[in-house]
């Protein structure tokens, strides 16, 4: 939580920027935390970072490495999740996996 909310607040400070040099620290945490689906509140997290990390990545190399760690998740969302069934069928937060959606079409 406490990382989530001192790179959000880089982010809207317009600060972004400066999150730079922890991008490749920050990816491999994310993509740690989401090689194995889990409904759990650190998941929870590693998604809404991610999804930050895509809307913020301050270089293309940068945006680059946050949707290598993104695409199989979208992957997975686009050809397994089922809206009739209930949101503990699908393995990740529904939620933070529409936010991650949503950061990767702006």
């Amino acid at each position: 939580d406490i990382l989530l909310e001192y790179c959000a607040l880089h982010c809207s400070g317009g600060a972004a920027a400066h999150l730079a040099q922890f991008f490749p620290a920050l990816l491999t945490i994310c993509q740690s935390q989401l090689q194995t689906p889990s409904l759990t509140r650190t998941t929870d997290m590693s998604l809404q970072l991610l999804q930050l990390m895509l809307a913020h990545a301050p270089t293309p190399e940068a945006l680059k490495q946050s949707r290598d760690v993104a695409v199989p998740l979208l992957r997975l969302w686009a050809t397994t999740f089922d809206p009739w069934a209930t949101k503990q069928a699908f393995g990740y937060p529904v939620q933070p996996v529409l936010g991650l959606l949503g950061a990767w079409h702006a």
